[in-house]
């Protein structure tokens, strides 16, 4: 991944030659990634608490899915570990 950003003396700023609006997409590309991951992590747990309730917590598509929650769990503990998460 090409940086757009550099830190200089705690300070973040523009690599030289990097256009604001490159720089703009890119963040929104990251808040939307927070923010489906975000989204699919309540998704996720209203299914398995739906296939719990039925019984089918030994199912591929149970397990399938409760693999999927521990990965996003993963994905955003490691943004706010980072400072990226608001909580």
């Amino acid at each position: 991944m090409k940086r757009l950003t550099v830190n200089s003396d705690g300070k973040w700023q523009l690599n030289e030659g990097v256009d604001v609006n490159d720089a703009i997409e890119r963040l929104a590309k990251y808040e939307e990634f927070q923010a489906k991951m975000i989204d699919s992590q309540g998704e996720i747990v209203e299914e398995l608490a739906k296939l719990r309730a039925e019984g089918k917590e030994k199912t591929v598509q149970y397990r399938e899915l409760f693999t999927k929650k521990l990965l996003t769990n993963n994905v955003l503990a490691f943004l706010r570990y980072h400072g990226i998460k608001e909580d």
